[in-house]
């Protein structure tokens, strides 16, 4: 089983997507931990959508043909050192 993971940079957001194949094809609007220790476990993308919330990103979970893929999209952070050297040459 493989899960990949997908990073790009642009100049004005970073996209990640991490795709996991899936014995079948599940909801995913409606997950729940498969772990026996359902008090403890299930909280993982719970903090990743706090994460991206709190950087005004987006975060998009779908599962299609038994693929469960999760992406994000988070804005670039603006770089104090490219501006101060764009200011220079302005």
């Amino acid at each position: 089983r493989n899960i990949d993971v997908f990073i790009e940079s642009k100049s004005k957001h970073i996209l990640l997507s991490i795709t996991n194949p899936v014995e079948k094809d599940i909801n995913a609007h409606e997950l729940k931990t498969t772990k026996l220790d359902k008090k403890n476990h299930g909280f993982g993308l719970l903090s990743v959508q706090k994460i991206v919330d709190k950087y005004n990103g987006s975060f998009l979970l779908k599962c299609k043909d038994r693929i469960f893929e999760a992406s994000i999209i988070l804005p670039q952070p603006e770089s104090t050192n490219r501006d101060a050297h764009n200011a220079k040459h302005v």
